[in-house]
C-alpha cells in the first residue's frame, strides 16, 4: 500500500547548497509555479481506502484529514513552501511530521517519523501516492494558482540541439577531479564546474540543468546497485527510483529518477561506477521534466563512461586526520579516534542527574563504544571521512574546517554539524 522512500546519498547537504545557488542563477530554466492543494484524494490497495481532504487558506496555511476504512483518522496541520507543503500529522495517539507535493498528477505524501530530538527523521519516512477525486468547485483540478511555464521552450534551445545533432561525446578542456577520489575526467563541452571536497556540481549556459558528480567507496557493483536504489532524500529535497536499474556495461549501472528539489519537480538520469581499484563515482543528470532530454543524460554518461581511474591517494589527509577528536556538550562527551593505521575508535558517554516530577528516574551513566575502519576523501577544508564498522554498518562523517572571521583552524573540524578539536593526547 506504500512505497518505501529512498535513504539519501551522502553529504547531499554539498549538492543542495550548489543546486540553489544555480536554480537562483536559473540553470533549470523554470520557475516554481504555486499550487492549489484544495480537495479530496484517494489511495487504493488490497481493499483498503485511504482519504485526504484538505483546505489550503488565503496565507498558505494547509489543513485536512487523513483516514481510512480501516478506521484511522488523523489531522493534518502545515504550510505551503514553495512547491511542498510541511507539517505535523496527528491523533490522541501522538505525531508525525508529513510533506507531500504534487508529481505527474499524483499527490505524493511522506510521513516521517520524529528524531530522538524531536526533528524529522528522514530514514524512517513512507510515501503515500494519492489520486484527486475531488477539488473545489471554483477550481479546475488541473490548474495552478499561477501560471505554469513547466512547457516553455528554455531560450536557444532549438539551435543548441541542432548544434549537437551529431549526438558527439564531445569532451573538451583539462581534466578534473580530486586525487582523494581516485578519478579525473574531461567535462564535455560547454560545461563548468564547481568542486568541493565532497563532490562536484557542473552547469551548462544553453543546455538545462545540472550534472551531480559524486565519490564513493563502494568495493562491488552490488553495493552500487544498493546505494542507487536509495535515491536522494532529505528535508523538501527528494529523489526516488522510476524504473529499474540497468547494466550499462564496464562496470557502469543506470537508473531514471523523479522527485522534487528546490521547490521544483525534477527528473533525473543516474549513473553508478566501479573502479578497479574500488569505489568510484555516482554521475547525476538533474533538470526539469520536461527538459530531461538526449543532450545532458548523452554528457552525463560521457563523464561516466570517460572517467580515468587511479589508486586514491588518501595518505596525506588521512595523515592529517590521524588523531583523538573530542566533542563536549553539558552532559555528554564524545571522542573520535582516527587511527594512522586505518583502525577507528569512538565513545560516547552520558550523564544526567535531576529530578522528575510525577515520579521516574533521571540519574544515568552511558558508556558506549564502536570500531572499525576509516578512509577519506576530499581536502583540508571539507569532505567526508567514510567508516565501515565491525558489524558491517557504515558511518558517514561530512567535515568542515572550523572558521572564524576568515581564519581557518585545522585543529578544529565540523563532523555531521558538531565541532570537535584534535586533542593534544
Amino acid at each position: 500500500m506504500t512505497t518505501q522512500i529512498f535513504q539519501s546519498m551522502k553529504d547531499f547537504t554539498f549538492i543542495l547548497l550548489l543546486f540553489m545557488v544555480f536554480t537562483a542563477s536559473g540553470w533549470l530554466n523554470a520557475q516554481p509555479v504555486e499550487k492549489n492543494y484544495d480537495g479530496t484524494y484517494t489511495l487504493d490497495d488490497d481493499g483498503v481506502t485511504l482519504s485526504l481532504v484538505l483546505k489550503q487558506a488565503e496565507d498558505r496555511q494547509v489543513t485536512g484529514t487523513l483516514s481510512s476504512t480501516t478506521g484511522i483518522h488523523y489531522q493534518l496541520e502545515g504550510e505551503y513552501l514553495g512547491e511542498a507543503v510541511s507539517g505535523i500529522c496527528s491523533d490522541q495517539h501522538g505525531a508525525v511530521f508529513f510533506e507531500m507535493y504534487f508529481f505527474e498528477g499524483e499527490l505524493i505524501l511522506s510521513l516521517i517519523e520524529p528524531d530522538q530530538n524531536n526533528m524529522p527523521d528522514y530514514n524512517t519516512a513512507t510515501y503515500l501516492n494519492f489520486t484527486r477525486s475531488a477539488v473545489n468547485e471554483t477550481q479546475d483540478p488541473a490548474a495552478d494558482i499561477g501560471a505554469d511555464q513547466s512547457n516553455a521552450e528554455p531560450e536557444n534551445s532549438n539551435s543548441h540541439m541542432n548544434a549537437n545533432a551529431n549526438n558527439q561525446q564531445d569532451l573538451t578542456g583539462n581534466e578534473i577531479g580530486d586525487p582523494a577520489w581516485g578519478f579525473v575526467f574531461m567535462p564535455p563541452a560547454g560545461w563548468i564546474h564547481q568542486q568541493d571536497g565532497s563532490g562536484m556540481i557542473l552547469g551548462h549556459n544553453t543546455i538545462a540543468g545540472l550534472i551531480l558528480v559524486l565519490p564513493h567507496m563502494l568495493q562491488n557493483l552490488q553495493e552500487v546497485q544498493q546505494e542507487m536504489l536509495k535515491g536522494i532524500q532529505e528535508e523538501g529535497q527528494y529523489l526516488q527510483l522510476s524504473g529499474t536499474i540497468a547494466n550499462a556495461g564496464n562496470n557502469m549501472l543506470a537508473a531514471d529518477y523523479q522527485g522534487i528539489m528546490d521547490g521544483q519537480q525534477v527528473k533525473a538520469k543516474g549513473f553508478g561506477t566501479l573502479s578497479p581499484y574500488g569505489g568510484g563515482a555516482f554521475i547525476i543528470a538533474i533538470t526539469t521534466p520536461d527538459q530531461l532530454g538526449e543532450d545532458i543524460i548523452r554528457d552525463a554518461k560521457a563523464i561516466a563512461t570517460n572517467l580515468r581511474y587511479s589508486k586514491p591517494n588518501t595518505s596525506e589527509l588521512m595523515q592529517h586526520f590521524a588523531a583523538k577528536w573530542a566533542n563536549f556538550t553539558t552532559n555528554t562527551s564524545t571522542w573520535i579516534q582516527f587511527n594512522p593505521d586505518g583502525t577507528y575508535d569512538e565513545q560516547y558517554e552520558s550523564s544526567y542527574s535531576g529530578d522528575l516530577s510525577g515520579g521516574g528516574n533521571w540519574g544515568a551513566y552511558g558508556d558506549q563504544q564502536s570500531k572499525g575502519r576509516w578512509t577519506v576523501q576530499g581536502n583540508r577544508d571539507a569532505g567526508r571521512i567514510i567508516v565501515r564498522m565491525s558489524d558491517g554498518n557504515e558511518i558517514i562523517y561530512d567535515y568542515r574546517v572550523h572558521e572564524e572571521r576568515g581564519e581557518k583552524y585545522y585543529s578544529e573540524y565540523w563532523f555531521n554539524g558538531k565541532l570537535y578539536a584534535k586533542s593534544r593526547e
